[in-house]
C-alpha cells in the first residue's frame, strides 16, 4: 500500500482516522492533543482524517488544527504529513 509505504519512510508519523468518532470529550480531546505534542517533539507528526462535521467543530475550536493537520480523508491526512 502506497500510503504506508510513504509513513515507512518518515521518521515518525500516526494519521489518526476518526470517521467512526460521534463524539468527543475533554479526556478525549486531552489524549489527542499530549500525542500530538508528543509526537511533535521526538520530531514525528501526526494527522486526524473524517471527523464528522460536529467533532471536527470541536476540533478546531480546541486549536487542535493548530497542533497537527485536520483532513477529510485518510489519503489527504497522510499527504498533509508526508512532506
Amino acid at each position: 500500500d502506497q500510503r504506508l509505504s510513504i509513513l515507512a519512510n518518515s521518521k515518525s508519523a500516526l494519521v489518526l482516522d476518526v470517521s467512526g468518532v460521534s463524539f468527543i470529550a475533554s479526556m478525549g480531546l486531552r489524549s489527542l492533543m499530549t500525542c500530538a505534542r508528543t509526537l511533535g517533539a521526538k520530531g514525528g507528526k501526526l494527522a486526524i482524517a473524517g471527523a464528522a462535521p460536529n467533532v471536527l467543530k470541536v476540533l478546531e475550536t480546541s486549536g487542535m488544527g493548530q497542533i497537527a493537520p485536520l483532513a477529510a480523508t485518510v489519503d489527504d491526512a497522510v499527504a498533509a504529513i508526508a512532506g
